[in-house]
């Protein structure tokens, strides 16, 4: 529910978990289908060599010979050549956009991750100490207003803060929450299994 929190896992736990975006796991497909692409650039170049043959029969006599041909593209040496570099260097570069596309997502989720803990401790705060003092001062107001100790305005200031305060619990629940998503994203899972994932287990061992 909106008010429920769960532990929040460190940095190193969710950065052993980046493996599971959708994102990540789709680049050893991608480097396949690069070094295909670059295997059927190859093999266009080979079929532009087209070998051929047959029967020529000669006007005089029944002589006939087999003729036969080969049909070779000019220039020789740059069949298809802007393609099979273009392919080499998409493949080559794979490795590259990899690493730059995860070092993207590391800033992210230290981004998410640092909002998610800022936001847990605060509402843990709230939660425990700034919220019962300020309901404490409320009710301590009003009971002193009823009883002709204070005036009405100590009990509508002491209201007011209450309600600032509780204002600002939701504010900081929704952070917490939308800083949950994000990270949850990030990892591609949800954060209630992270604890028990083995990847989890593997940055505790460390």
């Amino acid at each position: 529910g909106f008010y429920e929190l769960s532990a929040v896992p460190s940095f190193e736990e969710l950065t052993g978990l980046i493996s599971s975006n959708p994102d990540v796991v789709r680049w050893p497909a991608e480097k396949e289908r690069r070094r295909a692409a670059l295997e059927l650039e190859k093999a266009k170049a080979v079929s532009d060599i087209k070998l051929g043959g047959g029967l020529q029969y000669f006007d005089e006599g029944d002589d006939s010979a087999f003729i036969l041909g080969l049909s070779i593209p000019f220039p020789l040496f740059d069949r298809n050549q802007g393609n099979i570099k273009e392919a080499m260097y998409m493949l080559a570069k794979t490795e590259e956009q990899r690493k730059a596309f995860e070092t993207d997502l590391r800033a992210a989720l230290a981004k998410a991750s640092t909002k998610l803990s800022s936001s847990f401790s605060e509402i843990t705060i709230l939660k425990n100490d700034v919220l019962p003092l300020a309901k404490s001062a409320f009710d301590s107001a009003s009971q002193g207003y009823r009883e002709g100790k204070f005036e009405y305005l100590v009990e509508l200031d002491a209201q007011r803060t209450l309600f600032e305060v509780r204002a600002r619990y939701i504010e900081a629940l929704t952070g917490y929450h939308k800083a949950r998503a994000d990270v949850e994203r990030l990892i591609g899972r949800d954060l209630d299994n992270v604890q028990n994932s083995p990847e989890a287990k593997a940055q505790e061992s460390k």
